[in-house]
C-alpha cells in the first residue's frame, strides 16, 4: 500500500518541486526534533528523546540537516490520501488530495520561521501566506544525502 501510494504521489509532483529532487520514494524521512523533544507522529505530541520508544528495529539518531534540501511533509494530508486509496476513491479525488499533499510540502526554513514549540505540539506563531497555518502531525523529507559526520547515534 504505502509504495503504490508512494509511486502515485511521486507521479503527481509537481514540476516545480521535482525540479528540487523531491520525491516520496527517494527522500529520506525523519522524525521532526525540537530542542531535546522529538514529535510522535502518531499524535503530534512533543516527547523528549530519552522516553520515545523509537521501537526495536529502529536506532535513534540525531542528524544535523542542510536547510537548503530539507522540508516538512504533512503526515494528516498522507494519512487522508492513504485513506482513500485503500477504500478505492475515483482518480479524479486521488488526484485532488496528492495535489493537496504536495501543496502542503514546505522548505524547512519556511516552517522554522512560523511555527514554534509548546509544552504539547507545535504552534503557527509567525504567519506567512505559502505557510499553512494547521500542521499537527509533521515529517521532514531530506532531498540530498547526509554526510556521516552530520549524523549522530543517540
Amino acid at each position: 500500500m504505502v509504495e503504490h501510494l508512494n509511486s502515485l504521489l511521486d507521479e503527481l509532483i509537481p514540476p516545480a518541486l521535482q525540479a528540487k529532487k523531491l520525491s516520496r520514494q527517494n527522500c529520506l524521512y525523519m522524525y521532526a526534533g525540537f530542542g531535546e523533544l522529538v514529535m510522535d507522529i502518531k499524535t503530534g505530541k512533543l516527547t523528549p528523546w530519552h522516553d520515545w520508544d523509537a521501537g526495536d528495529d529502529f536506532i535513534k539518531l540525531r542528524v544535523e540537516l542542510d536547510p537548503a534540501t530539507s522540508y516538512i511533509s504533512d503526515l494528516d494530508a498522507y494519512d487522508e490520501l492513504k485513506r482513500a486509496l485503500k477504500r478505492g476513491a475515483p482518480d479524479e479525488m486521488l488526484e485532488e488530495l496528492a495535489s493537496s499533499y504536495w501543496c502542503r510540502v514546505i522548505p524547512l526554513p519556511d516552517f522554522l520561521r512560523c511555527y514554534e514549540q509548546n509544552k504539547g505540539g507545535i504552534l503557527y506563531l509567525h504567519p506567512e501566506p505559502a505557510v499553512p497555518s494547521d500542521y499537527r502531525r509533521i515529517e521532514i523529507m531530506v532531498a540530498e544525502d547526509i554526510p556521516a559526520t552530520h549524523i549522530q547515534v543517540l
